[in-house]
């Protein structure tokens, strides 16, 4: 009944609706994205333990040391007023008086990358401490003054640094977990996917670099001639921006679901999002207003000591959750087009 044949002249010839039939019950159905969600928060619950990376480093946001570049400003305004009244631009001096009498120390969250934008939070470790107003610590934080330029770089490169590797570790062991095989050399498999890591993080630097030079001077040439069209190119290359983002936006999971290197991850990436452009979206929509809806909640918790640790633990199980459900999509959309995480 559905697999008919007909030979005409030797050659014989399928019933086209039968084997799309056949095709079509051999393909196993995707979960749905909150299928996919549910899955993620089945993975939590299986390592609950990696989110103990979260509420650290949230508690070293709320308690640790804060960042003074007030002896920095001073610095600058004493080169400028050495310049002497008749080189040095009243206006700047200004400025550098107003930040020198406004700067307050901050906290190393502002370094660091503790979480991206709220279009791509569940990629990387989905901190609550950053984006809160927070109680009053018990104690008051210890301050490093930086005095320097060089100081400063080299306190955000380790920032930078120290956020990637929590990161890695993390992904890790949510990837190893949705994986469900426990490699025998997983020091040796993670130190390939730290590095993996930080080669996509050169990698985006440098293409970022490389964009801002012709971008700045594009959008000086058209303020010049145009606010409003100032404005337009401005729209434009933040969309741009954000389509490089969202593009990129499964390479770590490539890197530690398939141990592909930077390149290769990059470009898996792209693929995965160009054939399923409408439900990466979807997932992005959807993470996107449960993490923002529940930024609220969190908000009216995190009112007192005990309710900020309540608010740091639930947003770290729910962050979590998102991010294991982003290495599913991957793994499923991988699959699907014929290839093995």
């Amino acid at each position: 009944m559905f697999c008919q044949v007909v030979v005409f002249r030797g050659a014989p010839w399928y019933n086209t609706r039968s084997m799309q039939h056949m095709n079509a019950s051999k393909t196993v159905r995707l979960p749905s994205l909150v299928e996919t969600i549910s899955l993620g928060f089945g993975v939590v619950n299986r390592c609950l333990w990696v989110l103990l990376i979260p509420v650290f480093l949230d508690l070293v946001y709320w308690l640790g040391p804060r960042l003074s570049i007030q002896p920095l400003i001073e610095q600058l305004v004493a080169i400028s007023q050495a310049m002497g009244p008749q080189r040095a631009d009243p206006n700047v001096l200004q400025v550098w008086d107003q930040l020198g009498a406004q700067a307050i120390p901050f906290d190393l969250a502002q370094l660091g990358l503790p979480r991206q934008t709220n279009i791509f939070a569940p990629k990387y470790i989905n901190l609550l401490t950053p984006w809160l107003r927070l109680p009053q610590a018990p104690f008051a934080p210890p301050v490093w003054r930086v005095d320097n330029l060089a100081l400063l770089v080299l306190v955000q490169v380790l920032a930078v640094f120290c956020s990637l590797l929590a990161t890695s570790i993390y992904l890790f062991a949510l990837a190893n977990t949705v994986r469900g095989t426990r490699a025998r050399s997983a020091l040796r498999r993670w130190s390939r996917g730290f590095a993996s890591v930080l080669g996509i993080g050169l990698l985006f630097t440098v293409l970022v670099l490389l964009l801002s030079v012709p971008l700045s001077l594009l959008l000086t040439f058209t303020l010049v001639l145009s606010p409003v069209v100032a404005e337009l190119v401005l729209v434009v290359v933040l969309a741009l921006l954000v389509w490089l983002l969202f593009t990129a936006s499964f390479a770590f999971d490539a890197v530690f679901m398939s141990d592909y290197g930077p390149v290769r991850a990059l470009m898996m990436s792209l693929h995965i999002v160009q054939r399923s452009f409408w439900a990466a979206a979807g997932l992005f929509v959807l993470s996107w207003l449960i993490l923002d809806g529940l930024s609220f909640v969190w908000q009216m918790v995190a009112t007192t000591s005990l309710g900020l640790a309540i608010a740091i633990v639930g947003s770290a199980y729910i962050s979590s959750g998102l991010a294991a459900a982003h290495l599913i999509f991957y793994r499923d959309r991988l699959s699907r087009i014929g290839r093995q995480p």
